[in-house]
């Protein structure tokens, strides 16, 4: 039996993700950078210059096992750089599988901050308000681990004005 001449053109290929553009500010020695990531980026240049910052930012947001997003900031008043480690849930919220998100995220920021530098680490639940009250307490319960510190896991809504704002400064 003759193969159709078009049998190529009904291949399946791996869909190639978006282009995605990346912005950093006081990320370990860089100061202020963006890249464009692409099916093939390549980083080059001299050493201490923030190639395996971005490599790792790029692994840790692209590996998908720590949680959804990790932020670090200046505080100038405290002179501190902040971490806030973030779990995004859209649905019933599993508050141990959350823990476990945030202290992957926790402990990959923390693997990031040099040591004896001043940080203060929130890691932060946002939800669309269906957190079970026995979900809610083993959440409170939980603690995450950043460097010397237990911390408690804040909550905020993802519906309401200033949300991570007031969780953060909480």
């Amino acid at each position: 039996m003759d193969q159709p001449k078009d049998l190529a053109a009904t291949e399946t290929r791996p869909s190639m993700p978006p282009d995605v553009r990346i912005s950093v500010a006081n990320f370990g020695p860089i100061a202020d950078g963006t890249i464009d990531l692409r099916p093939l980026t390549v980083f080059v240049g001299p050493s201490n210059t923030g190639k395996t910052y971005f490599a790792i930012l790029i692994y840790s947001t692209t590996e998908g096992r720590q949680g959804d997003y990790v932020f670090f900031f200046m505080d100038a008043a405290k002179n501190a750089l902040v971490t806030v480690p973030m779990e995004l849930k859209s649905g019933a919220v599993d508050a141990s599988k959350a823990h476990e998100q945030l202290q992957q995220a926790a402990t990959y920021a923390e693997n990031l901050v040099k040591k004896g530098s001043k940080t203060i680490c929130h890691p932060i639940l946002v939800h669309g308000g269906s957190v079970h009250p026995k979900q809610r307490k083993t959440l409170n319960r939980a603690k995450i681990r950043f460097h010397d510190h237990q911390l408690t896991i804040k909550t905020a809504r993802c519906d309401r004005p200033r949300n991570l704002a007031l969780a953060v400064q909480a």
